[in-house]
């Protein structure tokens, strides 16, 4: 929903979808929900019981989840609960919790956790379950909440140049444009005509 902070990352080679359009957006969530289904399918009609790696993993990114619409919401909902088995995994930022956004259902979904410094001991309770969050240090310093543990850690600043030169490296390719050979007698009239 947010247009900046992942920008960087929308021509790499391994990302498929990059909306903010809330109409868009829906209809990716609902596509994507409508794949899980068809991969639980495909694995029942294979007499399966679960996915294995010929099945590649898919990671759906919703920055600022509280932006999201409960129509849509409804659907992330579903999906979450069901699409681990089939290699979906749904990782989503909110830079403010509340139990608007990540109710009982949402937070039972959401095995792991990152959580930086909150603003008090009721929005750390929402994050991690427990308060703490809002004796961090900020800057990076944070908790990961993983596997029923929980671990303090300091993430590193970086800045959007070594995130640029890193990047980079995973572009997509550029799609030759065709090239149209003009004659051109007069450039001032031939460019006026773009």
């Amino acid at each position: 929903y947010k247009r900046v902070e992942l920008n960087l990352f929308k021509h790499t080679r391994n990302c498929d979808v990059f909306e903010w359009d809330e109409d868009a957006i829906s209809e990716g969530i609902n596509k994507l929900y409508q794949l899980v289904l068809d991969r639980y399918n495909q694995l029942a009609e294979q007499g399966l019981t679960e996915a294995d790696n010929s099945m590649n993993s898919i990671l759906c990114v919703i920055e600022e989840i509280s932006l999201m619409p409960k129509k849509d919401m409804k659907v992330l909902r579903k999906l979450m609960a069901i699409s681990r088995g089939v290699h979906v995994y749904v990782l989503f930022t909110t830079q403010r919790p509340s139990y608007e956004v990540l109710d009982n259902v949402v937070k039972s979904l959401v095995g792991n956790r990152i959580c930086l410094k909150t603003d008090d001991r009721k929005n750390s309770l929402i994050a991690l379950d427990q308060v703490g969050c809002e004796l961090l240090k900020g800057k990076g310093n944070g908790f990961c909440k993983a596997n029923g543990y929980i671990i303090e850690f300091q993430a590193y600043y970086i800045d959007n140049a070594t995130v640029n030169s890193i990047v980079e490296k995973y572009q997509k390719p550029a799609i030759p444009m065709p090239v149209q050979n003009v004659q051109v007698e007069n450039l001032e009239d031939w460019v006026d005509k773009l």
